[in-house]
Parts: C-alpha cells; sequence; structure tokens
C-alpha cells in the first residue's frame, strides 16, 4: 500500500500561497471596478449603496463614521479627488494604498518571487483607523459647534 506523503508547507510557501490569494481578491475587484466604472461613465449606471436613511445619523443626528462614503466613491470616479476627500477620505486612501500593494504585488510575480516589491505593514490599517477616527470627529465637531455641515445631512438637527 502507497502512504499518502503530507506535504508540508514552509511558513515561506504558506506566506505565499496566502499572498497570491489577497492578489487574486484584488484583481477580481479591480476588474469589477473596471467594469463598474465603464458602466458609470457609458451609460450613467449607478448603485444605490444605501436604500434606507443612515441609522446613526435617524438616531444620533450626527454623522457615522461611514457617512459621506458614497458620494466619496461617486466623486472619486469622476476625478474629483478634493470632494472625494472632502466627502470621506478613506476613499482615496483606500485607492492609494490598494494600488501601491497592488502593484507591487504584481511586480513580485512578474519576476517570479526574486524580489518583493511590497510587504504589508501595520501602519496602512493604522492609517485608515486613524483617518476614519479623525474625519468622523472633526465632521461632527464642525457641525455641532460651528454649525458646517459639508455634507448637508445633519444640519437641520444642529441649527
Amino acid at each position: 500500500k502507497e502512504k499518502k506523503e503530507k506535504k508540508i508547507l514552509t511558513q515561506e510557501q504558506k506566506d505565499k500561497n496566502e499572498t497570491l490569494a489577497w492578489y487574486i481578491v484584488g484583481t477580481v475587484v479591480l476588474i469589477v471596478s473596471i467594469i463598474y466604472f465603464t458602466l458609470y461613465k457609458i451609460y450613467d449606471f449607478k448603485v444605490s449603496f444605501s436604500p434606507i436613511d443612515c441609522g446613526f445619523v435617524t438616531i444620533f443626528h450626527v454623522y457615522c463614521p461611514g457617512c459621506g462614503g458614497t458620494r466619496a466613491i461617486r466623486e472619486f470616479l469622476n476625478f474629483h479627488f478634493i470632494k472625494s476627500i472632502a466627502y470621506n477620505p478613506i476613499v482615496v486612501y483606500g485607492a492609494i494604498v490598494c494600488g501601491y500593494y497592488y502593484i507591487g504585488q504584481t511586480l513580485t510575480y512578474i519576476t517570479k518571487w526574486k524580489k518583493t516589491f511590497v510587504k504589508f505593514h501595520d501602519w496602512t490599517l493604522w492609517g485608515a483607523l486613524i483617518i476614519i477616527g479623525a474625519n468622523w470627529i472633526i465632521r461632527n465637531l464642525l457641525v455641532i459647534f460651528a454649525h458646517y455641515d459639508y455634507i448637508g445631512d445633519v444640519i437641520k438637527y444642529w441649527s
């Protein structure tokens, strides 16, 4: 009887497999994004990401950390990057970070792992959390204390 030999992967091989899996996910997201962008630009195709009002706004009368995200994506797709940042800066940050990693991983695969161009760093996640938190706090403080509401959704509760 033949015994099935278990293939034991080294940590390096496991890391490569995990990186490849995330690369494939990124490629699928990129392809879907290109299709959506094409439909958006050619046919004025739109998807509503929020068919109901934000529960956070309805209950607490302040913005949630994700408020403005859909409008930020719309402005980003129209190449209005400053407006996109004003609505929700995580969209532009996410595009930059994802693009940076995707290009780096593509170069790594082209060289067949002879050189790793980009490695994941925790600071990218910490940066995202800081941006989300700072945007949420600053936006709400401006509404509550300065009565300035760039988006215009909650000022009616504070005027």
